[in-house]
C-alpha cells in the first residue's frame, strides 16, 4: 500500500509540471496552422513605385500618345530624315504654344530626336500647316517647311529645314508680304538665308536671331516684287529656285 502510494503521488507532480509546457507547445500549433508565414514585399510599402518596361523607346512611345490624344497638338506624318519612312511631327496647336517636336521611326517605335519651336508667336505668326519637302540628290536636303502667317495681314513666311548627319538645320526663310508704302496691289518676296541649329532654337537669344525680311525690300538683293495674282505661284516654286546652306 505505501508503495502505489508513492508512486500515485509522483505521477500526480509529473502531470503538474508538465501542463504549462504542455499548453504553450498547443497554442504554437494551432498558430502557425491557423495563420500561414508572411513574406515581405516591397511593392506594397506605402511611397514605393513598381518599376515598368516602360524606358528608352517606350516612353517616348507614351509621350507620343499623349500628344495624340490632346487637342493642344497637331501630329504630321513626315519623313524627317530623308530614310523613305514616315515619321511624326509634332506641333502644338494655334493658339496653344510654339512646340515642334520631332519623332523618329525605328521598326514599330516612335523616338524622340529633337525638341525646337514651330516659329509661332503669342499674339503674332499663327501656325498655318507644315508639309513635306522633296530634293532628291541634294547632299543637304530640305526635307520639312513649316508656313506661319499673321491673321490680320498680307504677310505669311515659310521657313525650311535640312537635315544632315543628325542634325536639323533652319536653313532660310522666305517671306511673302505687301508694303503699305507701296502699290497695295503688289507683294514681296524675299529669301532670307538662315543656317541656326533648330535644337538651338530653345535658347531665346538664338530664337531672337531668326533674320526678318528686310525693312525697305525696294532695295536688297534679298526681295522680288510679284503681282498679287502670282502669290500662290510663287509659293508653289519656292522649294525648286533657292540654294541649300550646309550646315
Amino acid at each position: 500500500m505505501k508503495t502505489v502510494s508513492i508512486t500515485n503521488n509522483y505521477a500526480a507532480l509529473m502531470a503538474l509540471l508538465l501542463t504549462p509546457i504542455l499548453f504553450v507547445a498547443c497554442e504554437q500549433s494551432r498558430s502557425t496552422s491557423a495563420s500561414p508565414a508572411l513574406t515581405h514585399d516591397p511593392s506594397s510599402a506605402i511611397g514605393a513605385t513598381k518599376t515598368h518596361a516602360t524606358e528608352g523607346p517606350a516612353q517616348y512611345g507614351n509621350e507620343l500618345k499623349e500628344h495624340e490624344n490632346s487637342k493642344n497638338y497637331i501630329i504630321y506624318d513626315i519623313d524627317i530624315d530623308d530614310d523613305g519612312s514616315p515619321d511624326k511631327v509634332v506641333s502644338s496647336a494655334v493658339n496653344s504654344g510654339n512646340e515642334l517636336i520631332f519623332f523618329r521611326r525605328t521598326n514599330d517605335s516612335f523616338t524622340k530626336v529633337l525638341s525646337s519651336i514651330n516659329f509661332t508667336e503669342d499674339g503674332g505668326r499663327t501656325l498655318d500647316t507644315i508639309s513635306q519637302e522633296v530634293q532628291e540628290g541634294a547632299p543637304n536636303p530640305e526635307v520639312i517647311s513649316i508656313q506661319t502667317y499673321y491673321p490680320r495681314e498680307e504677310n505669311s513666311a515659310t521657313h525650311y529645314i535640312s537635315y544632315s548627319n543628325e542634325k536639323w538645320l533652319l536653313t532660310r526663310s522666305v517671306y511673302t508680304f505687301s508694303d503699305w508704302r507701296s502699290d497695295p496691289t503688289s507683294h514681296y518676296s524675299c529669301e532670307v538665308l538662315q543656317g541656326t541649329p533648330m535644337d538651338a532654337l530653345l535658347s531665346n537669344d538664338a530664337a531672337s536671331s531668326i533674320k526678318q525680311p528686310p525693312e525697305d525690300p525696294e532695295k536688297t538683293s534679298e526681295c522680288q516684287r510679284v503681282s498679287a495674282n502670282k502669290k500662290a505661284e510663287l509659293k508653289g516654286t519656292e522649294a525648286t529656285k533657292s540654294p541649300i546652306l550646309a550646315p
